[in-house]
């Protein structure tokens, strides 16, 4: 590990040495709480939770037939991430990286770097985009603030959610529990390292027979400022400055909700698109989100959840390709835009047949768009003029989507849940998939629980994937067939007053995994084949002290092979986390998080000649991140010091050589960071 030294950053020295001074103070202030604890909950509470991830039905995580992991508000507070992957980072499997394009990149199970293969809710609602499939783009611009709760399921969710929900379903929730009247509404603010600047206001509170949730949020940086050597062989400044605004809605009357969701996203290039460091790309992305529901309870005669929806994605990305040291005398430039659309409805049935089965049947059509697509590049005749190019980049296209969906659960004497459900997609495009799923779950009493679980799962190939044509840089391929996952999963869990912990094992094979590859002419994407994974996680959290200290660990091992039993690369294989939340006086607590990832194997490179070059595999790294928080109630101060000895983290660069010949240096990510913030209820 480094030493403390600064590096180069636009925070002053001295918000270190008061943070520092902070940590010192806090160990002179005596322990005279006599009922708070570190939590909202107890261990005990925490386990016993409702969720509503695994069928979209409130039953503890205990009952729910999947691998569940929920963060709650109170766990929110004390941790002060910056961001969803932060929190995401803490929760055993997941491992978040960024690569040459800073996007976020979710490593879960060993398959792989992936955006696509992971579905995120807000509040229900899907925010993939149907260009990408992906969460990339807006996963970090939800504001953490907003939060009240997420739940996480490990493992397929097509059986409910369809598409994407291949390897994972992340749910962001907003609603709180009880709306009440009074101090519901707060304003917050932080500053941190690369000149970044985070704020916005929260209202969440009852107004006469309406419940709503609002907030306003905005996010500016500069961006980090690592050296790197580009394909180039070229050294020079990342370059990564960022804007992110967005507004978040939902009203609730009686019966019916509305909800509405907007995000804008501008940055710029970090390591370039063709792997060549530039100043000139500018990117921007928005996400647009609506829904209306209406909830309708008929007592004996069961429930009905009917709702229309519409989601919006656009693209518009200004690409340095190749900068003037490269293709003198002012570069390449490509500006590719495009936007795509999802409009549709659902409807859903839900009823207790003779005390024991608890029936859910729905389904749901829509209408999902490619539009707008347009491509404008550097002349070949005037270098400094940018022109139409026929044909754009992307193929516009127009697929229709039905599914249909059952889902059975079966309470089995008092200690046995049985969950039986299968869900039918059908696109006009990529053609159909069946998703079954099988959950039986075990009470030992108070020895804990025991779950069985089987599931398939599919994801529907991207628009990128199946319509990128010639001047996007792919071949057309019309036969791209849905991946397809296939998981079977065991969990014990125990819960008790100070302690609980769970240990699980899964074993998953991916079917016509989606890849790029090499054909006459170029490059195209296809299916290439399959990987199989398999591994344990587990975590364990106690607390001490009357629940003024509290301990979690948690960790994951696995082992993936692709069709040719080869060991997947550029993704760990073990990692463990370390959380310490204290409380050490009425208003200070703190929270201290050790992160352990696992060595990286690189991918093999030949050199000019053919052949094999010798290099290091990435090492395993060590993060350590504190935080302090003075909470006075209405009022809230935070300091928090991310990667704190500055270790080097990375991301292994592909098998791609430079000009000189040497291998490509690998993405460096979140090196040092400082942050500084409060936040006021009113």
């Amino acid at each position: 590990m480094k030493g403390l030294t600064m590096y180069k950053s636009n925070i002053h020295p001295a918000f270190l040495l008061v943070s520092l001074l902070i940590l010192l103070l806090s160990f002179q202030i005596e322990m005279a709480m006599a009922e708070k604890s570190v939590f909202e909950m107890s261990i005990e509470e925490l386990g016993n939770i409702d969720i509503s991830i695994a069928t979209r039905k409130n039953q503890s995580i205990n009952d729910a037939p999947g691998i569940i992991t929920v963060i709650t508000r109170s766990e929110i507070f004390n941790q002060n991430p910056r961001n969803l992957s932060d929190i995401l980072n803490l929760v055993p499997g997941f491992n978040v990286v960024v690569e040459s394009l800073n996007a976020s990149l979710i490593q879960l199970r060993a398959t792989g770097n992936r955006q696509d293969s992971v579905l995120l809710l807000l509040d229900g609602h899907r925010l993939n985009n149907e260009l990408f499939g992906g969460i990339s783009y807006v996963i970090n611009d939800i504001p953490v603030e907003l939060v009240e709760r997420i739940e996480i399921i490990r493992g397929p969710g097509s059986a409910i959610y369809g598409s994407n929900a291949f390897e994972a379903v992340i749910n962001v929730i907003t609603i709180p529990d009880n709306y009440q009247v009074g101090k519901n509404s707060s304003l917050y603010g932080r500053y941190g390292s690369d000149n970044s600047l985070h704020g916005g206001i929260i209202v969440k509170n009852r107004f006469n027979d309406f419940n709503v949730v609002a907030s306003i949020a905005g996010d500016n940086s500069d961006g980090p400022t690592d050296d790197y050597t580009d394909k180039a062989a070229i050294s020079g400044e990342l370059n990564y400055d960022q804007e992110i605004y967005n507004f978040y809605t939902n009203i609730n009357y009686g019966n019916f909700t509305v909800m509405a969701f907007y995000d804008k996203e501008n940055v710029g290039p970090y390591i370039g698109i063709w792997k060549y460091l530039n100043e000139r790309t500018d990117r921007t992305y928005e996400t647009m989100a609506f829904e209306g529901r209406g909830d309708f309870d008929f007592n004996d005669y069961g429930n009905i959840t009917a709702r229309v929806y519409y989601n919006r994605f656009e693209y518009d990305c200004l690409w340095e390709n190749l900068p003037p040291e490269v293709k003198s005398p002012n570069g390449f430039l490509k500006n590719p835009s495009a936007k795509d659309s999802r409009f549709g409805s659902e409807l859903c049935y839900k009823k207790t047949f003779f005390e024991k089965h608890q029936i859910m049947i729905g389904g749901n059509f829509d209408q999902i768009k490619l539009f707008d697509s347009s491509l404008k590049q550097t002349d070949s005749h005037n270098p400094y003029e940018m022109v139409d190019i026929p044909g754009s980049w992307i193929d516009e296209d127009r697929n229709y989507h039905y599914s249909f969906y059952g889902q059975d659960q079966l309470d089995l004497f008092d200690e046995y849940k049985l969950t039986v459900g299968f869900r039918f997609d059908d696109y006009s495009k990529y053609g159909s998939s069946l998703s079954p799923r099988v959950g039986l779950v075990k009470s030992l009493g108070v020895w804990g629980d025991i779950k069985l679980l089987y599931g398939r799962s599919f994801r529907a190939p991207s628009y990128y994937e199946s319509n990128t044509n010639a001047n996007g840089g792919l071949i057309p391929n019309d036969n791209v067939d849905a991946e397809r996952l296939e998981s079977f999963e065991v969990e014990y869990s125990y819960i008790g007053s100070t302690f609980s912990g769970n240990l699980n094992a899964y074993y998953t094979k991916i079917k016509d995994l989606i890849g790029t590859a090499r054909v006459a002419g170029g490059y195209t994407k296809t299916n290439l084949g399959e990987v199989k994974s398999f591994g344990i996680e587990t975590e364990i959290r106690k607390s001490f002290f009357n629940d003024h200290h509290s301990l979690r660990v948690n960790g994951y091992l696995n082992h993936s092979v692709d069709g040719d039993n080869e060991h997947i690369k550029r993704v760990p294989n073990y990692g463990f986390n370390c959380i310490l939340d204290d409380l050490w006086s009425e208003c200070l607590s703190s929270n201290i998080q050790f992160r352990y990832t696992g060595r990286m194997k690189k991918e093999s490179i030949l050199d000019r000649n053919g052949e094999y070059l010798a290099f290091d595999d990435l090492s395993s790294t060590v993060t350590v991140n504190v935080s302090l928080i003075y909470d006075f109630g209405d009022l809230a101060f935070k300091t928090s010091i991310y990667n704190l000895f500055d270790e080097n983290l990375n991301s292994p660069a592909t098998s791609t050589l430079n000009s000189e010949g040497n291998p490509l240096q690998d993405y460096p990510y979140n090196r040092r960071f400082l942050m500084a913030g409060f936040e006021y209820n009113f």
